[in-house]
């Protein structure tokens, strides 16, 4: 009679603590079967828009003396910019700052000797084979900083679709080549994804300006790549 008690007890104490959890019984027709693959593409196109960060820099013993001589030469560069034709919205002001020079001796405090005025415009530069040019008519107003060159597309978005385009090709033919081999047959797309990728802009290296003629310069060619991550499911 104990052993019946201990054994109801057993059967009501457990069921208290289970009853929260069901089961669930899943069949082989309910699990969604699938051939999950990646797909990549790279797209070279050649850039068709340049930017280039230039400008002056100036130093002087007194702050108000680095700003005028920094204006002067700098609107000696601006003025060269617009007699090459450069429009007035496609050279913007980047940078401008103003700062305290120091001389650090390795005994003593610091001393101050004077003040650095810097200057940078952004020039857009829509005719390739003129960013030399560019650059070079700087230089010969007055310019003494050119910071970088970089090259760019106007439009990325034909240029996107075509290597996500690509890119999904490619995740197809992997897919049809493991779905041959497993000896099944491809079935339709369950999910799709795209892994967004920087497009590489070609970049030249800033330098400080000098005198030489025209620079000349390179535009290379702008790498997009697409990913997308496809999961297919297997057909009857």
């Amino acid at each position: 009679m104990r052993q019946v008690l201990y054994v109801a007890a057993a059967i009501l104490l457990f069921g208290l603590v289970l009853q929260p959890v069901s089961a669930q019984i899943i069949t082989e027709s309910q699990v969604v079967r699938g051939i999950a693959v990646s797909g990549t593409a790279e797209v070279r196109v050649a850039p068709d828009i340049a930017y280039v960060t230039l400008g002056v820099r100036t130093r002087a013993a007194q702050a108000n003396q680095a700003v005028e001589r920094n204006t002067t030469a700098m609107q000696q560069v601006t003025q060269a910019l617009r007699r090459l034709t450069i429009p007035e919205a496609d050279i913007q002001t980047v940078q401008f700052s103003l700062q305290p020079v120091f001389e650090y001796p390795r005994e003593g405090t610091p001393r101050l000797t004077g003040y650095e005025a810097t200057n940078l415009v952004k020039v857009t530069v829509r005719d390739l084979t003129r960013v030399g040019a560019v650059i070079d008519a700087a230089v010969q107003a007055g310019a003494n900083v050119v910071q970088d060159v970089a090259f760019a597309l106007r439009d990325e978005a034909e240029v996107r679709a075509t290597a996500l385009t690509r890119a999904i090709q490619d995740a197809r033919s992997k897919a049809q080549v493991m779905a041959r081999a497993l000896n099944v047959n491809l079935g339709r797309v369950i999910n799709a994804t795209e892994t967004t990728a920087p497009i590489v802009f070609p970049l030249v290296a800033r330098a400080e300006a000098g005198a030489g003629g025209v620079p000349p310069i390179s535009p290379g060619q702008i790498e997009v790549q697409a990913t997308v991550n496809v999961v297919y499911a297997i057909g009857s």
